[in-house]
């Protein structure tokens, strides 16, 4: 359904006022032309002018009513009937008439709407087309004959037709005019009213200040907060008043690099909050004209938490975030500018690498916060046992390098190293519970090592960890051999790592056997490794290699998934399975080991009994409260527990009678000289006698004849073990020869 055309629309009100003097002023005129014109005998020129008089006084009372467009209409078709009388009457079509219509029609076209204006035109053209017929007619007197001819109508006609379209055309100039102004200063408006608002609620301290004297015009909420202030403490006082300025000579290089370049970005400075609080910023400016007079719009950023966070980072890259000492990369520059201030004054540098033994013992039985407070101790107790000028830095995670400066030769450091290691002595209290730690050192020298500092760096180090792996807890000074062994087990533990994951490591199998019945007992799980270059690799060599890292973990859990593995191969065959025994080492004593047999026996489907556990003396004492919960744990779920090499270690039941332990197992050592009498019978015989009164098995190990067979024997063992018996074997090999169907 089409819908009828929206009408124009009528006159601006804003011609009101115009149009109330024009009326005043035609009005008045038309009144007094009028009377004149009545006194002077011209009765009808006389009554069209207080007609038109009249007519004015009845478009005023409309205006004031409000009838603009009534007001304005009625005016302008009196004026054009005045005016077509005015020539009826006896003036004929003249020049100035012409000129009134015209006139008349383009006046009109302002103030009257588009369909008043063309009924004026119409009214207009229709009029004077009227009195021109009747003129040609002989209607009209003669003596108009002779002034009004066809060919002075027609350009009337002419004048008058171009004259409305040309006021036409006017009228909608001036209104698309008026309307375009109207448009652009509401746009005006609605930005300025937008960019008031971005102003007001960016989240950037934004503020107009005079350029000459920085006194503020205008603020922003962002600024007022930043800076803690109220509107009415800023708003038309200068920033030096309000005292934002740390040193005041920063806004006179602010304003000086304004005036030069007219912008400024991100200009680093202090400023201060209302609280005299100190502020980290960037401080951003443009000039700009505000009614005529040079302002600037700033923006102010706080960037103290980045500034800090920045320090921080750079701190952290030089420094260890746990004890606030420098880390290895400032170590080994300030091991740098030692050696070479020693090369000019010839001076000497000793370079203390300091490791703690056996320090993720610590960790796994104390907690990771308990072992950061025995590090923090150790930090306090190493300051003081070194020189003033001496550097500390912490270089790994149980690992600190002392660089001394304060030593004259090889025997002050070899002092400065025994007192840095005498620190240790006095037992750690940790949350109320006791840590012995130790610790192993390694010594190196300038000029007498190396005047290089990273060869310096590398020899102390590898003296340190050719003390940890022969003999913890002493102080090693560097010899050219140790970096060759160094180089040995660090190819050493990279191949096992390479090996275990290439399938190069296998089992074999040393049966157990009963005394009583001379049948199988039980089979100990023994991890062989077969290198392509080095060739078979000797357990003692690469397991305690692995020792020193957490390969050993790894190695471990193969270990026992592998046995467990082969335990649920010969149930598949029908084979009558015994249990099989696995070493594990100090680092698997974690509370994580209960876990990881489970896996193991769960992954292999077969039983807890089936697997047995053997641990050493030296792994329980260490940490007996720690290792008694992991090992019952263990014992709970149904796996059997040995106790391994017993006789050599701390030789002590009073602890072993608190772990959940199956067996013991008598060391070597005590059986190799058995047959031949003497002290080790008696020593055996009171074990046994120990141990049966504890309900445990004996089991003698190394039995490697008959007379040591025979001796074990008599003395009350319950299994012997050695290569009188069986080496080890395949697990091929086992099932044929041990394990009948």
């Amino acid at each position: 359904m089409s819908r009828a055309p929206a009408p124009d629309p009528g006159p601006d009100e804003s011609l009101a006022k115009p149009f109330r003097l024009i009326l005043l002023t035609i009005g008045t005129t038309l009144a007094v032309v009028g009377v004149l014109y009545l006194l002077s005998g011209k009765p009808r020129t006389g009554s069209v002018g207080v007609s038109l008089a009249a007519t004015t006084v009845v478009a005023w009372g409309l205006l004031e009513r409000g009838r603009f467009a009534i007001a304005s209409g009625v005016f302008f078709y009196a004026l054009a009937l005045g005016l077509l009388a005015f020539l009826w009457t006896g003036y004929g079509v003249r020049d100035y008439g012409i000129l009134g219509y015209a006139a008349l029609l383009f006046a009109g076209c302002v103030f009257l709407s588009a369909r008043a204006y063309w009924g004026l035109a119409a009214l207009v053209l229709a009029g004077v087309g009227a009195f021109g017929v009747a003129e040609l007619a002989g209607v009209v007197r003669n003596s108009f004959s002779s002034h009004v001819t066809a060919l002075s109508l027609t350009s009337l006609l002419l004048v008058l037709a171009a004259s409305a379209a040309g006021g036409r055309v006017l009228m909608h100039a001036m209104r698309s005019s008026a309307a375009r102004a109207r448009e652009l200063s509401g746009a005006l408006g609605d930005s300025e009213a937008a960019l008031q608002r971005v102003f007001r609620s960016s989240q950037s301290a934004l503020s107009v200040s005079r350029l000459a004297d920085g006194l503020y015009l205008d603020v922003n909420d962002a600024f007022l907060g930043m800076f803690g202030m109220r509107r009415e403490q800023v708003i038309g006082r200068t920033s030096t008043e309000i005292g934002i300025w740390g040193d005041p000579r920063d806004r006179e290089r602010f304003v000086q690099v304004l005036r030069e370049r007219r912008v400024v970005r991100d200009l680093d400075l202090r400023l201060h909050r209302s609280s005299g609080e100190a502020m980290e910023c960037q401080l951003s400016g443009e000039v700009l004209e505000v009614g005529g007079e040079p302002c600037v719009l700033s923006s102010v950023a706080d960037v103290t938490a980045r500034r800090s966070a920045e320090r921080r980072a750079r701190f952290l890259s030089t420094r260890d975030p746990l004890t606030g000492l420098p880390n290895r990369v400032l170590a080994l520059d300030r091991l740098q500018q030692a050696v070479e201030r020693a090369r000019r004054i010839g001076a000497c540098v000793a370079l203390v690498h300091v490791g703690i033994d056996r320090f993720k013992a610590v960790n796994e039985s104390l907690g990771h916060d308990a072992g950061d407070a025995v590090l923090r101790e150790a930090v306090a107790r190493i300051g003081h046992a070194i020189g003033e000028g001496d550097t500390l830095a912490r270089v790994a995670g149980d690992e600190f390098l002392v660089i001394a400066q304060s030593v004259r030769d090889a025997a002050d450091a070899d002092r400065l190293a025994h007192a840095v290691m005498a620190t240790f002595d006095t037992p750690f209290t940790v949350e109320g519970r006791t840590a012995r730690v130790a610790c192993t050192a390694g010594v190196a020298l300038c000029p007498d090592d190396s005047t290089e500092a990273q060869a310096l760096l590398r020899q102390a180090e590898s003296a340190m960890h050719f003390g940890k792996a022969a003999a913890p807890g002493t102080c090693r000074r560097f010899e050219p051999a140790m970096a060759e062994r160094i180089r040995d087990q660090l190819f050493v533990e990279t191949s096992l790592r390479q090996g275990l994951a290439a399938g190069e490591l296998r089992l074999l199998y040393q049966p157990k056997f009963d005394l009583k019945t001379g049948r199988v007992a039980g089979l100990e799980a023994l991890c062989r490794w077969t290198h392509p270059e080095l060739g078979e690799v000797h357990p003692a060599r690469f397991v305690a290699i692995a020792e020193q890292s957490d390969l050993i973990r790894e190695l471990g859990r193969w270990v026992l998934a592998e046995c467990c593995a082969q335990v649920a191969r010969w149930r598949r065959e029908g084979r009558a399975v015994v249990p099989v025994a696995v070493n594990l080492s100090a680092r698997q004593l974690a509370p994580d080991l209960p876990g990881i047999i489970a896996d193991c026996v769960r992954a292999a489907a077969i039983e807890p009994s089936d697997l047995e556990i053997e641990v050493t003396e030296g792994m329980l004492i260490a940490n007996p409260e720690a290792t008694r919960r992991v090992l019952e744990d263990v014992a709970r779920a149904g796996t059997r527990i040995v106790l391994d090499d017993f006789g050599v270690g701390y030789s002590s039941l009073g602890y072993v009678k608190h772990l959940p332990l199956q067996g013991l197992k008598i060391d070597r050592t005590f059986v190799r000289d058995i047959a031949e009498g003497g002290n080790d019978g008696a020593i055996v015989t009171a074990i046994v006698t120990l141990a049966h009164g504890l309900g445990l098995r004996v089991v003698a190990e190394g039995v490697e004849t008959a007379a040591q067979r025979e001796a074990i024997a008599r003395l009350g063992c319950d299994e012997g073990q050695g290569y009188h018996f069986s080496h080890p074997v395949e697990g091929a090999e086992v099932a044929a020869r041990f394990l009948s169907p």
